[in-house]
This record gives C-alpha cells, sequence and structure tokens, in this order.
C-alpha cells in the first residue's frame, strides 16, 4: 500500500475478525483410534513424557544453575523409581528399586550406625580409606554400600585394587561421555602406541 492510498471508508468491510491463531493448524491431529489399550499406554505415555518435559524446562528456566542439576536429578530419580513399581505403562527406561534409593539417601547415617554397632561388637575395624581423596565418612559409605546393596558388592575392592581408575573418574570433566565407553588404563593405550 502507497503512502497516497488509504483505506476508504466508503467501501465497508465484512465478516468476522479471528485472532491469528484461529488460522493456524490444530496442534492435536484427529487420528481415527483405536480402543485397544496399547493405543491408549502410548498417548497416555506420550502426554506424561511432554508434561514431564515442560515442566523440567519451565522449572529450570527459574532455578540456580547448582540447583539445576539437583532438580534434574530429582525429577530422573522419582521417574525411575516409579518404573519399578508394578506400573506396566512406563516401562520404558530404567529403574531404581526402592532399597537403592533409601540407601543412597541415607548412607551416611546408616553407615554411622554400622560403624558404631561394629564397635560396640567388638568387631575390629577395618583399616582406613585406601585412597587419600576418600575420607573417613565416604569410606564408610562405600563399606555400608558393598555390605547391603548386591549391586555394589564390588565396590570397595575395586576402590582398593583400581586407584588409578578411580582418579581418572574423579578427574573427567564430562562423566557421560567417560562412562559411555569401556575403560582403559593409559599405560595400555602406551604400550599398544609402542608395539605399533
Amino acid at each position: 500500500m502507497n503512502s497516497n492510498q488509504t483505506l476508504a471508508p466508503q467501501s465497508p468491510v465484512s465478516g468476522t475478525l479471528r485472532p491469528r491463531s484461529a488460522l493456524r493448524k490444530p496442534a492435536v491431529k484427529k487420528e481415527k483410534r483405536g480402543t485397544d489399550a496399547g493405543n491408549f499406554n502410548l498417548h497416555l505415555l506420550e502426554i506424561i513424557n511432554m508434561f514431564t518435559e515442560n515442566i523440567h524446562k519451565e522449572v529450570s528456566l527459574t532455578l540456580f544453575a547448582d540447583h539445576q542439576l539437583c532438580f534434574t536429578f530429582m525429577i530422573c530419580c522419582n521417574i525411575m523409581t516409579t518404573n519399578s513399581s508394578e506400573n506396566t505403562i512406563l516401562k520404558t527406561t530404567g529403574f531404581l528399586p526402592e532399597n537403592e534409593w533409601q540407601t543412597f539417601l541415607h548412607s551416611a547415617a546408616l553407615a554411622n550406625i554400622m560403624d558404631v554397632k561394629r564397635i560396640i561388637d567388638g568387631a575390629s575395624s577395618s583399616s582406613g580409606p585406601p585412597a587419600s581423596w576418600l575420607s573417613e565418612s565416604m569410606w564408610r559409605q562405600c563399606l555400608y554400600i558393598t555390605a547391603h546393596l548386591e549391586t555394589f558388592t564390588l565396590l570397595c575392592e575395586s576402590l582398593a585394587s583400581n586407584p588409578q581408575q578411580w582418579i581418572h573418574v574423579l578427574n573427567a570433566e564430562n562423566l557421560y561421555p567417560f562412562f559411555s565407553k569401556h575403560y582403559t588404563s593409559p599405560n595400555i593405550s602406551k604400550q599398544s602406541k609402542n608395539t605399533m
């Protein structure tokens, strides 16, 4: 429209004014859906995933960086704890048994109780931590977890026999790629390069 042209008042406009959003395609596509439980469960799972993702995005924006990681961890643990129950819909990710979750939450207190019982019973206290970066409290927690969770039965043995590997874990900047591949000792890597 040029600056010379203007809307003429003599030409009336007729019709219904609608917001721009009404002109868009509907967000939910109407599909012919079956009535079987599989489609319902899939639909329910999609709703739960979308809801969880939106909550995570919106809440994370309002948190400090330190708290974002804790919030994300709590959401993941909640999902995994829910998956370990008799829920048949959410069996898409890993699960976290209730006893492991409770041990994680309370291992420091439980380890101290175990230590007191050992002293009262007259049992000899075990040697201290095998590495300097492991505090006495952390070592007691490792001992408790090793004794009470089958998944971690070799944790203390591994800490004592593979200190170099645990130092690499401790110094890793990003643990996700670190744990996504098998650990190879730097000494083994150097030896294989020298033999080539």
